[in-house]
């Protein structure tokens, strides 16, 4: 008879441990789960950068506005404080008549000036009554406004592979961005806008710009170079899959390979 002493003792099983539990059961998530799309934190950072550099530009367009109105008026009173002469600049209206001469930067070429623009770039609407001109231009520049963020939403990995054509799209959308609105405040505001830079020879003389007008124009000859040089130009969605996929986690396509026919060895018999 076995004595019961000579099998030692058996040791209970050890629960088992989170730290034990499968990859699942630690909350890590499972292949099938959806997780968060990749190409979301890159869609706010684009809008975000764009919305960025429109508002400085719109900054820097207003300031030169606020310059030319105090050197090139007599708007502003000897010895008044930057809130006196902020709240002039915003609430005044029609300083054509309190201008001073021109101020010549290259004499013989480039000067400035104030100058009251109420219609659109060359011209555009001047035989409109004014009401309905200025309506036509906020809505016009409000609808390019919400255009621009949404092109700025789609310059993504996925759509645009190469980086720097991703900043390069985002810069020019921003500098277009900054430009409207700049001149869409100076319509809601004063209902003209103001313009201050002349380029003229002899008896050749450019309309006067300002400095929203060159971030719209720069803006869109850098979105209608980078449209007509890229992969936009031929085929460009179908290069952005395998980035896209790589990204995503998925793995590439691979290219199916013709089967080749092996020869048996074995002779009949």
């Amino acid at each position: 008879m076995n004595d019961p002493n000579d099998h030692p003792p058996t040791r209970p099983a050890s629960p088992t441990t989170t730290e034990d539990a499968a990859p699942e059961a630690r909350g890590a998530p499972s292949p099938g789960a959806a997780g968060p799309e990749p190409g979301r934190s890159e869609f706010r950072r684009s809008i975000g950068f764009v919305a960025a550099l429109g508002f400085v530009w719109l900054l820097l367009d207003q300031w030169t506005k606020y310059l030319v109105v105090a050197h090139l008026t007599r708007l502003f009173p000897d010895g008044s404080s930057l809130g006196e002469r902020l709240r002039l600049f915003v609430e005044s209206q029609g300083l054509a008549r309190l201008a001073t001469p021109p101020a010549q930067v290259i004499p013989g070429l480039w000067e400035h000036l104030y100058v009251e623009n109420p219609a659109g770039a060359f011209g555009l609407l001047s035989g409109l009554p004014y009401g309905l001109r200025r309506s036509i231009f906020v809505v016009f520049a409000l609808a390019a406004a919400v255009g621009l963020l949404w092109l700025a939403g789609r310059t993504t990995a996925d759509r645009e592979p190469e980086r720097w054509r991703r900043w390069a799209l985002r810069g020019a959308l921003g500098l277009v961005l900054g430009g409207a609105v700049g001149n869409l405040l100076d319509r809601f505001v004063h209902g003209y806008v103001v313009d201050f830079i002349h380029w003229h020879y002899h008896s050749f003389s450019w309309p006067p710009f300002n400095l929203a007008d060159v971030g719209i124009v720069c803006g869109v000859i850098g979105l209608v170079l980078l449209y007509n040089t890229g992969p936009h130009r031929h085929g460009g969605e179908a290069s952005s899959e395998a980035p896209a996929a790589r990204k995503s986690g998925q793995s590439e396509p691979k290219k199916k390979e013709p089967r080749k026919k092996v020869r048996s060895s074995k002779k009949k018999r």
